[in-house]
């Protein structure tokens, strides 16, 4: 991805680059911090980055932006988004942007995202479920640890499977964070984490912190989901 300074470099922080290095230009997290690097550096090896001001970076096609509309980053594709579901808040757009454009330019806020509560909700279709779906990608040094959650099916009643179930993965082990048992996910009724339906692991696991650079993910138990067409998935974390 190309991606070029739009300022003097003023203002330039050291950093240490994390596992798999970083390259010129290509935004990194370090330490809860969206970073522009401004060198191609190894892992533990420093290099100069930035953390305010406007950068040109890689825009997700077919949508517009707005002046000074919220921004997330999309780390699966390496883009800014108008989508709150693909990732984190990073700023917002400096300029209006058309949806053919390739690239936009970023206000960064330059505030540390670690320990900030953050939320999600999607309307997923019931087929993504049965196939397994990544809500949240993984990053590299980040933890993500989820503080509430809930479901509620769409179109109908989810039928035929067990569980839907909302999956981290703790000291190296993928878990149920929490399980959305099918007997609850009637119509339209919102089953929440730690509900008679919203199943989670004991002595509080499910509000512990999930391993390093591991995402959350979406998953089905049992047969497949029929009669609902969607589940509304919704969850507040925060990423440390």
């Amino acid at each position: 991805m190309s991606l070029g300074l739009s300022q003097a470099d003023a203002d330039v922080m050291q950093y240490v680059a994390p596992t798999g290095g970083v390259t010129k230009g290509v935004p990194v997290l370090i330490g809860g911090l969206f970073v522009i690097p401004a060198d191609t550096a190894l892992a533990t090896a420093t290099f100069r980055g930035k953390i305010g001001g406007a950068f040109t970076v890689a825009k997700a096609t077919s949508e517009t932006w707005a002046q000074e509309q919220p921004l997330f980053w999309d780390q699966t594709n390496a883009r800014a988004t108008v989508d709150s579901t693909v990732g984190f808040p990073i700023g917002t757009a400096a300029i209006a942007a058309l949806s053919a454009d390739t690239t936009g330019i970023v206000r960064l806020h330059g505030t540390p995202l670690s320990g900030r509560i953050f939320t999600y909700r999607k309307r997923l279709t019931v087929a993504a479920i049965n196939a397994g779906a990544t809500l949240l990608p993984a990053i590299p040094g980040a933890k993500y640890r989820i503080t509430d959650a809930y479901a509620i099916a769409i179109g109908g009643a989810v039928t035929s499977n067990t569980t839907v179930d909302l999956k981290g993965t703790q000291a190296s082990s993928v878990v149920k964070l929490v399980a959305f048992t099918q007997a609850s996910l009637t119509q339209s009724a919102m089953v929440r984490a730690g509900s008679a339906g919203g199943t989670l692991l004991a002595d509080g696991a499910s509000f512990a912190q999930c391993d390093a650079n591991t995402a959350l993910t979406i998953a089905n138990t049992g047969s497949a989901i029929t009669v609902a067409t969607n589940v509304d998935i919704a969850f507040s974390y925060t990423l440390e």
